[in-house]
């Protein structure tokens, strides 16, 4: 009788919140970068966003799709999929708008092929052609290769592989300045409960193997960041107050030589007007002697 009540509590359980889960795991991304969005619109200012990141997730993205026509995961990871080419194409082109309104030299496009100037371009028509090859070229590689089960194994583990990654510039920039100023608590924190559910939606709806691989290790660079937190918390301040006392006395420095070149200035002044006063003086008293 006690198993039959928790399973059926299961069952009921399973019903209710599934649905729910179902739909924040297709667009929750919303939720992460909607906010990005909306500042770098109210700003006018794209500066604080790397465009590497748009260009790391369309890439995973689209091979992650491109990896569902040889493994037939859950419907929802394909609409997350979905999803984050929709909100990444419209950051991009947001970024590339916003910095073209602030750049008076628009001549970089990718059909002068330069390798220096690859996913640095002027124009939102050329991240375009760029993205549209690529999904081109992925569907032909998939329509050869879709039976083949170890080359669509590894279609996963890189597609979810390099979105997994994606923390670790970050990781790594924390550790080098010893600091996570600059850094969102918030943002990290949503990091951490996003991917932790991700992985035991992973696990409960047996998903294929490289999404639980991936999911977990995109959880564990996410703790590693949060605990740069608890690690560099006191020297983020420490470099901050020391940031402020550093400009606090340049600006003193620079009062203080502004204080002695008017100061000069008064002195030079004072003799200037002396001599002055000493001519009109004495041309005073010959005028009046005649």
């Amino acid at each position: 009788m006690e198993n039959f009540f928790s399973a059926d509590l299961l069952s009921i359980v399973g019903f209710y919140v599934k649905p729910m889960i179902d739909i924040f795991i297709s667009i929750g991304v919303f939720f992460v970068y909607v906010p990005q969005y909306i500042k770098i619109r109210d700003s006018s200012n794209a500066e604080g966003f790397t465009l590497m990141i748009p260009l790391v997730l369309l890439i995973s993205n689209i091979l992650k799709i491109c990896y569902w026509f040889g493994v037939y995961y859950s419907l929802p990871l394909l609409f997350q999929a979905f999803a984050t080419i929709l909100i990444q194409l419209c950051l991009l082109e947001l970024c590339v708008r916003v910095r073209s309104r602030s750049s008076s030299i628009h001549h970089r496009r990718i059909t002068d092929l330069k390798i220096a100037d690859f996913w640095n371009w002027d124009d939102f028509s050329s991240y375009l052609a760029f993205i549209f090859t690529f999904t081109i070229l992925s569907i032909i590689m998939v329509c050869f290769q879709y039976s083949n089960t170890h080359f669509m194994s590894l279609l996963g583990f890189i597609a979810l592989g390099i979105e997994a990654f994606l923390p670790f510039p970050q990781f790594f920039r924390n550790m080098a300045r010893q600091s996570v100023e600059g850094v969102s608590l918030w943002m990290i924190t949503i990091w951490i409960f996003s991917d932790i559910l991700k992985s035991a939606y992973f696990a409960f709806t047996h998903s294929p193997l490289p999404f639980l691989i991936c999911g977990v290790i995109q959880s564990l660079i996410d703790i590693l960041i949060l605990g740069q937190f608890v690690i560099y918390g006191n020297s983020s301040v420490v470099h901050a107050n020391r940031n402020y006392a550093l400009s606090l006395a340049e600006v003193t420095n620079f009062y203080e030589d502004e204080e002695d070149e008017s100061d000069g200035a008064e002195f030079y002044d004072g003799n200037y007007d002396f001599d002055d006063s000493t001519y009109l003086s004495q041309n005073h008293s010959v005028n009046s002697s005649n």
